[in-house]
């Protein structure tokens, strides 16, 4: 296991070192030169990027060297070629070039910049030789350095990045965060991570070897497979290029932290101080609050650059007015007394005029983004009363509605022609372009685009189904389980549902009034069980509860794989100088050895045995002449009983030992099941499987809802018909003993 390294410097290192010889260029980069240098080939993909606040990427880029031959003369002073582009990507060729669609083979010269919309990537060809992954939402820009070598430094303005060093001798990929030098050596594949503000940067390298600079000087060495992390201070974003509202590019989805683009560096103008603001406004003005962390900024009108929003006060808000929203950045809007609604960024809106007489008088519309919109209010009451601030997002007016915890939240994925909606909790009024109305509940989801609603969707039921009512164990092998609960209610009828870890329903993870009859949910396993506990209520249109229909569903890790081994009743030796006894059982009734020191004079005894809430009545009197006796098995149940042995000499009483405690109890750990066939996460290319497994004695099996015929040895071997994709195979087993418990499979057919 590799140790921890959260909040130090501290190299992690395992596997390989694949080292190149680098360019003394950097402090960094000549302590690796010295390394002997190993040559490995390139592995074939990276894992997943972590998303990145800010760091500059730098790469030792001798102009001597031609990345490959072209029949026009290059620039000397380029440095990146796009090699590929999905969806929408812009570069600017050098400084002060304006933003142009990206194509394959153009070229990027220092000054130049990258830019991707919401799911667009570019993949940049470095002269050097290496290659950088731009991911969606991100500002790149090629910056010059002065320093040996005739570097560039890549500055991230947003997004996230992967990088490769060159596989040629002496190549190096030099990556700053925070004025911390990485250095990559020849070939080596790396993610670095840096969230904002005072989180930790993150170091893993895949493939190769690199060197951290450490703020106490000296170089902390990671090889692949090998992770650092590192503290870095909070230092500024370069500023991209303004992009107008009405343009909606994903590009600028998310806004970066204070001093940003539209900023005082990029726009001219100052940061907005909303503490001074607060007693000028009068009572109905229509005002935003930003709230929590996060970087929000704002435009007051349209011809205004965007400037970064301060404090938690109150600002102004008119007819015009826009905002950017970084990632998990909240602002309030609303009348400054009244009805105020939360939204959650990355995302780019715009204040409209609300249209409708008995709306606020203003709208958000949402240009681009994955956005998050939240009200509070009466149950029902956003729709009545008519001042929840509504948001427009593709032509489609969208209106939170409280549910029964007296909130709302709707999550918004916006692309450039539609929008998928999606319920949290409460519900979502709709209004299309033609009038036509829609209500959305919890769970609920649709698509919209020009002004139409598409049908409305629930997540596919799951096989693993739960009635109303009663306990449920599932053995889980994953670490999340979807579980699909369903219960009765009359047509039209609402019910409220609610699922919590807690038996009081105090924070529970879903509360909502739902008209339909089921509601399937993604549930966490931890290590150990874990336990949910839901509940039904009747919910009349009055506002009154009836009586609740209540549940039980235990997740615990999955133990089928192992052998169910030993069916045959155990043997437990109980002996007299042992005390008090405890004996877990497994798969059947144990069989139980009394032995007991002899008793001096006794020529005979007898061994009484009866239960510790009963002991009026023996269960257990036998006589045997030896000091130890055996009972077959299912004579003790689970239980707990007092035993102690008589001493006699013919008639005579020679002496009683004392009571001895024996406690019977069922190792419910244990497997119930062992499932031979399928593996979970099995793939099959065929039509038809064959599920095999054993099961304790007296045991029954169901796969899918069918009832399996088991063998003399409780062995069993049942045919599935398999549908392309992935197929939930559900295993119930049902024990007289405790009840019944489920096992769940996942296969896919290719």
């Amino acid at each position: 296991m590799r140790p921890s390294m959260r909040g130090r410097d501290q190299a992690q290192t395992g596997g390989r070192r694949p080292a190149g010889q680098l360019p003394a260029s950097t402090p960094a980069a000549a302590a690796i030169a010295a390394r002997r240098p190993v040559r490995a080939p390139r592995p074939a993909g990276a894992g997943p990027l972590q998303r990145l606040s800010r760091y500059a990427l730098s790469a030792a880029l001798p102009l001597s060297l031609a990345a490959c031959l072209r029949p026009q003369p290059r620039p000397d002073d380029w440095v990146a070629e796009v090699a590929a582009t999905s969806g929408q990507v812009s570069i600017a060729e050098q400084t002060q070039s304006a933003l142009l669609a990206a194509t394959v083979g153009k070229l990027i010269r220092v000054g130049g910049r990258v830019e991707t919309g919401e799911a667009s990537r570019a993949t940049l060809a470095l002269r050097s030789g290496g290659r950088v992954r731009v991911d969606p939402l991100a500002v790149v820009e090629f910056q010059p350095q002065t320093s040996a070598g005739h570097q560039v430094t890549l500055e991230l303005a947003q997004g996230q990045l992967q990088g490769t060093a060159a596989a040629v001798e002496a190549a190096t990929l030099v990556i700053r965060v925070g004025g911390r030098e990485v250095v990559l050596s020849q070939a080596a594949q790396a993610t670095l991570s840096a969230a904002s503000g005072s989180a930790p940067a993150r170091l893993e390298v895949v493939f190769g070897e690199a060197l951290v600079q450490q703020a106490e000087g000296g170089n902390a060495h990671v090889v692949a497979g090998g992770t650092l992390e590192f503290t870095v201070p909070v230092v500024g974003r370069p500023a991209p290029t303004p992009i107008p509202v009405a343009a909606g590019r994903a590009a600028a989805g998310a806004a970066p932290v204070d001093g940003g683009p539209g900023g005082p560096d990029a726009a001219g103008a100052g940061p907005l101080s909303t503490q001074d603001e607060d007693d000028a406004l009068e009572p109905g003005a229509f005002v935003v609050r930003r709230v929590g962390g996060g970087a929000v900024q704002l435009r007051l009108a349209e011809r205004l650059p965007f400037a970064t929003l301060r404090g938690t006060g109150l600002r102004a808000v008119t007819v015009g007015s826009a905002l950017r929203l970084a990632d998990q950045a909240r602002v309030l809007l609303g009348r400054r007394q009244g009805p105020q609604t939360l939204v959650t960024g990355p995302g780019l809106f715009v204040v409209r005029r609300d249209p409708s007489p008995r709306g606020p008088g203003i709208r958000l519309e949402g240009l681009t983004g994955d956005w998050t919109l939240s009200a509070a209010t009466a149950i029902g009451g956003a729709a009545q009363q008519g001042k929840t601030l509504a948001t427009v997002v593709q032509g489609v007016t969208v209106t939170p509605r409280a549910g029964f915890r007296g909130s709302s939240a709707i999550a918004v994925q916006q692309r450039e022609q539609d929008a998928d909606l999606r319920v949290l909790h409460g519900e979502a009024g709709l209004t299309a372009k033609d009038g036509a109305l829609r209500t959305l509940e919890a769970g609920e989801f649709t698509v919209l685009a020009a002004g139409t609603i598409g049908p409305t969707q629930l997540p596919a039921p799951v096989a693993l189904r739960i009635g109303e009512g009663g306990q449920t164990r599932v053995f889980v092998a994953g670490p999340t389980l979807p579980v699909t609960l369903s219960w009765r209610a009359a047509a039209g009828e609402r019910s409220v549902v609610e699922v919590s870890r807690s038996s009081s329903f105090q924070r529970p993870l879903f509360a909502d009034a739902l008209r339909r009859q089921q509601l399937t949910l993604r549930l966490e396993r931890g290590a150990r069980e874990t336990t949910y506990f839901w509940r039904v209520r009747p919910f009349s249109n009055t506002g009154r509860l009836g009586p609740p229909i209540t549940g039980r569903l235990t997740l615990v890790p999955d133990t089928s794989h192992r052998a169910l081994e030993n069916l045959r009743p155990p043997r437990n030796l109980i002996r007299e100088d042992y005390g008090n006894t405890t004996v877990f059982y497994q798969n059947s009734l144990p069989r139980f050895v009394f032995t007991w020191a002899p008793i001096a004079g006794a020529k005979s005894y007898a061994v009484k045995v009866v239960r510790e809430n009963d002991v009026g009545s023996t269960l257990v009197n036998e006589s045997t002449t030896s000091t130890a006796l055996e009972l077959a098995p299912g004579r003790l149940t689970e239980g707990t009983y007092l035993w102690y042995v008589v001493g006699r000499a013919g008639e005579t009483l020679v002496r009683t030992s004392e009571h001895r405690r024996l406690r019977v109890a069922y190792d419910n750990a244990t497997p119930d099941l062992q499932i031979i066939y399928p593996p979970n996460g099995a793939v099959v290319t065929t039509s038809t499987l064959e599920v095999r497994g054993v099961t304790m004695p007296g045991s029954t099996v169901q796969v899918n809802g069918a009832t399996l015929q088991l063998d003399d040895s409780s062995r069993f071997q049942h045919p599935l018909t398999l549908v392309p994709g992935n197929n939930e195979i559900v295993f119930r087993v049902s024990d007289k003993r405790r009840g019944s418990s489920l096992y769940v499979r996942t296969v896919v057919r290719r």
